[in-house]
């Protein structure tokens, strides 16, 4: 019989797997090169630095709006700021104390207040500073990585056949 727990660890297992088959597709004539500029991009140094800040920023944000919701656990604020924050999600801000009655009961208006003002620097960083920095600077990355990885390609292409001669 499945369980929750077998499920858990057969989808981790689906998402590994299809990692890989990403990283084996590197060598394939056509597809290698552009896949090569993708995760060089992703990896290099500036791009882990602007996500590294922006992890950083929501988990100050979730800690932040954790003590205006004392009667949500941090899991929750942080789920709901990220529905709230990033997807725009209603449901999301209306849970994160943006709507007026929550569940049946006032909300406090300096509550209130206090949540919608955190909620609008912190929607202005992400989605209109944060969010074009990092395209700003994948896309940087991405020309420089994508200049080199014909010659990447190639190597790692050299390499992988060298493996099975």
């Amino acid at each position: 019989p499945v369980n929750d727990k077998i499920e858990g660890l057969l989808g981790f297992n689906i998402l590994l797997r299809s990692f890989h088959l990403l990283v084996m597709l590197r060598t394939l004539a056509g597809f290698g090169p552009k896949v090569v500029a993708i995760m060089n991009t992703f990896l290099a140094g500036n791009i882990v630095q602007m996500i590294f800040i922006t992890v950083a920023i929501f988990v100050a944000l979730a800690f932040a709006l954790q003590t205006i919701l004392r009667e949500h656990d941090l899991g929750y604020v942080s789920v709901y700021l990220y529905r709230g924050l990033i997807f725009g999600d209603g449901d999301g801000l209306d849970n994160m104390n943006l709507d007026f009655v929550e569940h049946g009961k006032e909300v406090s208006p300096f509550a209130h207040d206090s949540m919608a003002f955190i909620m609008v620097l912190a929607t202005l960083f992400y989605n209109i500073v944060n969010l074009n920095l990092i395209i700003a600077v994948y896309e940087a990355e991405y020309r420089r990585c994508e200049y080199r990885s014909s010659m990447i390609f190639q190597r790692l292409r050299a390499s992988s056949a060298s493996k099975f001669v």
